[in-house]
Formats: structure tokens, C-alpha cells, sequence
């Protein structure tokens, strides 16, 4: 799974979670494992992969990289317009090294952002300066991908020419469809508060590889604090 560190603590402790353990500390069946450590080990040579994601993602200009993800109820009033987010972040032997993305909602201006290890940066268009956070570990450092310690992965079936892999853990289910030739993957649905209806959000997002990166904007000059 990927999963982006703006929106608040709960995924801020995920991030952490698969940046210490990307790509070995999940359990399953052993077709499901040996189809994770290939769609993980893919990556080592993919250097632009592309994404776009909605579902339970709101535009929200006060939050690094203009994005908010989880509970609407729990968003700022400001922060409750249905978005998609999407990105091509720049990979270096299998770590990310930096993205550039845009936020799209109807009726609002978009927010360009982009992060790498000189920080987070975001503004929305047509104004004057960009906001600044520290960098993205999701995007900066990590492997693109990865699962939780106790995640339970095993294979579903087949869409098309594609394989289904369900990871499972605590209230927390998600449905990664990867390629069966280049064992990439291609979309991804994440539920989080399985079980639990009032807490309950999900991800869905489109992955392709891309055969280059948009430039990175100056991202100056910087708003004032």
C-alpha cells in the first residue's frame, strides 16, 4: 500500500510503519507473499510512476500539499470538497527521491505541489507565494510501496490480465491489482475502519509508470510565517 502523510496522525504512524517495513514484515499465504516481494522488488527499476487518487480526499489549501485524506466529518469546515490528487514521483533504485503533483476540485483553482529532501511545497494558483512543510516521507526516502507488520496477504483472483492481492489487518483491508507480466501495480483500494462505520474511509487509486517527470517549480517565493 502507499499512503500520503498529510492526512493526519493516523497515516502519519502508517508511513512511519512502512518505511520501516516496506518490503518484508508481512505474513499470508505463500502465493500471496511471493506476488508482494515480486510487485516490491519491480520497482527497483522503474524511475517515474504516476498516480491519481480519490475517493475519501478533500481539497484543503491548509494542508501540506493541498490535500486532505480521511473522515470528511473530521476535516477542517474548509476542507470537505471532493478532490483527486495526482502525482509522478521520481525513483532512484527503488526509492523515491521527489514528486510533482496537482489538486483537482470543481469549483476551486487547482493546488500545485511538489516535495523532495529541500521540503514540501504548495500553493494555490494564482497566488503569490508557496507554503512550505518538511519533505514527504511517502515520497522522499521510502520504497513507493509497502504493507503493515501484521498485514495478511493472499490472492483473490484475476481481473483480466491482472492479479488480485487482499492484504487484511485490524479494521484495515486493501485490494491491490498488479500486473501478471510485469508484477507492477496497477490500481489500488484501501479501506480503513472495517468494522467500524463511523471511522470508516477509503483510498482508491490509478498507477502508471511514466517515462518522465514534470519539472520542479522554483517554489518561491516562499509565504512568510
Amino acid at each position: 500500500m502507499r499512503t500520503r502523510a498529510s492526512a493526519g496522525v493516523l497515516t502519519g504512524l502508517i508511513v512511519v510503519m512502512l518505511s520501516a517495513a516496506a518490503a518484508w514484515a508481512y505474513g499470508g499465504s505463500a502465493a500471496g507473499k511471493r506476488l508482494a516481494a515480486q510487485m516490491l522488488a519491480s520497482y527497483k527499476h522503474v524511475h517515474y510512476l504516476a498516480g491519481s487518487q480519490h475517493g475519501s480526499v478533500y481539497y484543503c489549501a491548509a494542508f501540506p500539499e493541498g490535500v486532505y485524506l480521511g473522515q470528511a466529518d473530521q476535516a477542517l469546515s474548509s476542507c470537505k470538497t471532493p478532490a483527486t490528487d495526482s502525482w509522478v514521483a521520481t525513483l532512484s533504485h527503488g526509492r523515491g527521491v521527489s514528486a510533482v503533483g496537482t489538486v483537482a476540485a470543481g469549483g476551486h483553482p487547482n493546488i500545485d505541489w511538489t516535495t523532495s529532501n529541500k521540503g514540501t511545497f504548495w500553493r494555490v494558483a494564482g497566488t503569490s507565494c508557496w507554503q512550505s512543510a518538511t519533505p514527504d516521507i511517502s515520497y522522499v526516502g521510502s520504497p513507493p510501496f509497502g504493507y503493515f507488520p501484521k498485514e495478511y496477504l493472499t490472492i483473490a483472483g484475476h481481473s483480466g490480465a491482472n492479479i488480485l492481492l487482499v492484504g487484511t489487518a485490524s479494521h484495515f483491508k486493501e485490494t491491490d491489482t498488479i500486473s501478471s507480466s510485469t508484477h507492477e501495480i496497477v490500481g489500488e483500494d484501501i479501506n480503513f475502519g472495517i468494522g467500524q462505520p463511523a471511522s470508516s474511509w477509503i483510498l482508491k487509486t490509478h498507477y502508471r509508470n511514466a517515462s518522465t517527470a514534470p519539472a520542479m517549480p522554483a517554489a518561491t517565493p516562499v509565504c512568510a510565517t
